[in-house]
């Protein structure tokens, strides 16, 4: 199969950018792009294209694209006024003419950001890989804890009216046995690991109950995705002469997504069994039965055992069959610099700013074949506390098995 490679450069517009000395004086001139754009790709040629999609055919050819542009927004200038001497700049961008004529171009980069992508590609293979011949409805963790449920909500139903009219009643009611903290402390648990999910499953089954499930597809696409934004706005002072200062605003954004296909096929889809809509399958009981782990949960914050064992029992399961799989990587890093500012011992120096646009684009698609390498997942620590209700989590759960009540009661 042949490979085409296409390329696609617009002319550079320059304009040059000058400072004079006393209205005579030539003292610097800088050729300054104005505008550039660049464009690459690679991809490969599939003769007949639509006719053998069309047909039933599965093509899944990898593809590179790259695109680098820069502009100047606005025309900016700069002015500075002595005992002596008068100094103007204008012309093409004051930004790049300062940084070019002070050699400090690579300030036009950005802020330092992490391009490898290898940790959201290995979280959104896993989540693909996880999704294979999901259900509507997840059940099996339910039934594994019916008597606990059952046991919790012989307490709460028996004074509702006591216990959840707010979160502060509650605490004010245990906090004269417990301590303040105590009763904070197991008040968050309840509400979050015993009331929560006991409201999530009424309202699953409730759903279910009210909605037609339908039969799903013989040929299925489970995705994943993962997206990383960063942002950085910084104040840069650059000392390029002893006593002189210039001052720069910086905005970096980069962004990546991943996403992630893979195509299977399950057989046997006519039988749509009460137990396939409910996710009560054999193949749903072991990622349960880790569900139920005491702080299995907390353990999937950090590396998703949880999606882990499901991708493995797909992959495993002989009624799936995996068809083909792709990862795609887009990105986009965008930098905007802007010369605001200048202190200069002896001068008054008036600065009107242009802003220098730099962005950089990738997109690569590569053809993916599924392993059990690949449910094996990623490990992030910061996962424990990305968000304040998983720090509350942490916090509570740790209070919880360190205090000197919870050995009393053991």
């Amino acid at each position: 199969m042949p490979s085409r490679y296409r390329e696609r450069t617009e002319p550079i517009e320059y304009l040059s950018c000058t400072e004079i000395r006393d209205s005579t004086d030539i003292v610097a001139s800088v050729l300054c792009p104005m505008s550039q754009t660049e464009e690459t790709m690679t991809d490969f040629v599939t003769k007949d294209f639509h006719k053998r999609i069309k047909a039933g055919e599965i093509i899944n050819n990898p593809c590179w694209y790259d695109l680098s542009l820069s502009t100047v927004n606005g025309r900016g200038s700069k002015e500075s006024i002595g005992t002596t001497n008068h100094y103007f700049a204008s012309g093409g961008s004051i930004t790049y003419f300062q940084l070019e004529t002070n050699d400090q171009l690579s300030v036009l980069g950005g802020a330092t950001v992490d391009e490898n992508s290898a940790y959201d590609v290995a979280v959104a293979k896993l989540t693909a890989l996880r999704n294979i011949d999901s259900t509507s409805y997840s059940f099996a963790e339910d039934l594994f804890e019916i008597r606990q449920t059952l046991r919790w909500l012989r307490r709460p139903l028996s004074s509702l009216r006591r216990s959840l009219p707010t979160f502060r009643k509650k605490v004010r009611r245990k906090a004269p046995r417990v301590g303040v903290v105590d009763a904070i402390r197991d008040t968050w648990l309840e509400y979050r690991f015993a009331f929560g999910p006991t409201v999530r499953s009424v309202d699953s089954f409730l759903d279910y109950l009210l909605k037609s499930v339908q039969r799903p597809p013989e040929r299925r696409i489970a995705r994943g995705f993962v997206k990383s934004p960063f942002k950085k706005d910084e104040l840069l002072e650059l000392n390029n002469h002893p006593g002189v200062y210039d001052y720069f605003d910086r905005s970096t954004e980069y962004e990546r997504e991943v996403r992630v296909g893979v195509m299977y096929e399950v057989k046997h889809t006519e039988d749509y069994t009460l137990r396939q809509q409910l996710g009560l399958r054999n193949k749903d009981i072991p990622e349960a039965l880790w569900a139920i782990a005491p702080y299995s949960f907390m353990v999937d914050r950090v590396a998703n055992i949880s999606a882990s064992i499901r991708a493995v029992t797909n992959l495993l399961d002989p009624d799936v069959e995996i068809i083909t799989g792709w990862v795609v990587i887009k990105s986009t890093h965008k930098v905007a610099t802007k010369f605001t500012s200048q202190t200069n011992p002896g001068y008054a120096v008036i600065v009107s700013p242009d802003t220098y646009v730099s962005l950089k684009g990738k997109y690569e698609r590569q053809a993916w074949h599924p392993s059990l390498y690949d449910t094996i997942p990623p490990v992030d620590f910061g996962g424990l506390v990305r968000e304040l209700t998983q720090t509350a989590d942490l916090v509570a759960l740790l209070h919880s098995a360190l205090s000197p009540s919870s050995y009393k009661r053991r």
